[in-house]
């Protein structure tokens, strides 16, 4: 198990500080355009990312218990899950069932509100407001999902997770 955290503070801030812009933002943009049906499953697939994706990924995590860039979710898997017997995170598995799992729902829920902003702009309801708040969200939803690869997925020591930049660059073993 790793002992000490590669992120300082200001990696753990941003990456929370950032997301929470981003749900408040899109939750606004749904609300005023009273897409119920957008915001209810924006906030099924962020639950299903906590629930599901702390499971499949977060269960095999050195960190668990432990803050992390990705928005505090080592924190909140540590009070849902004890950690996993599996001898590393790729085990049974582990990388396919946090793509299905995991990625994609953080993907679905980040792109809930452009989608449903894109089939308004198709039906040519958007006011100059909503473009330019599309505008906004598209940049700092872009922004989060950088600035976490940065400061999160490239700091990480665990080299059994292919997202981590360890992994990338981890050396065979000799013969």
């Amino acid at each position: 198990m790793t002992e000490e955290s590669p992120w300082n503070t200001f990696d753990i801030t941003i990456n929370l500080v950032i997301l929470f812009i981003a749900i408040g933002l899109s939750t606004a943009m749904l609300v005023l355009k009273a897409l119920w049906i957008y915001l209810g499953i924006y906030y099924l697939c962020w639950g299903l990312y906590i629930i599901v994706g702390r499971y499949v990924t977060c269960r095999h995590c050195d960190f668990l218990g432990k803050p992390c860039p990705s928005w505090f979710m080592g924190m909140i898997a540590g009070k849902l899950y004890k950690r996993s017997d599996k001898p590393n995170f790729c085990a049974d598995g582990g990388f396919r069932n946090a793509l299905l799992f995991d990625i994609s729902f953080l993907l679905i829920a980040v792109l809930i509100p452009l989608i449903a902003y894109i089939i308004e702009a198709l039906t040519g309801t958007l006011l100059a407001l909503e473009w330019t708040l599309f505008a906004i969200y598209l940049i700092i939803a872009l922004l989060m999902l950088i600035i976490h690869s940065l400061t999160g997925c490239r700091k990480c020591p665990i080299a059994d997770c292919p997202m981590s930049r360890k992994h990338k660059f981890k050396k065979p073993n000799a013969l």
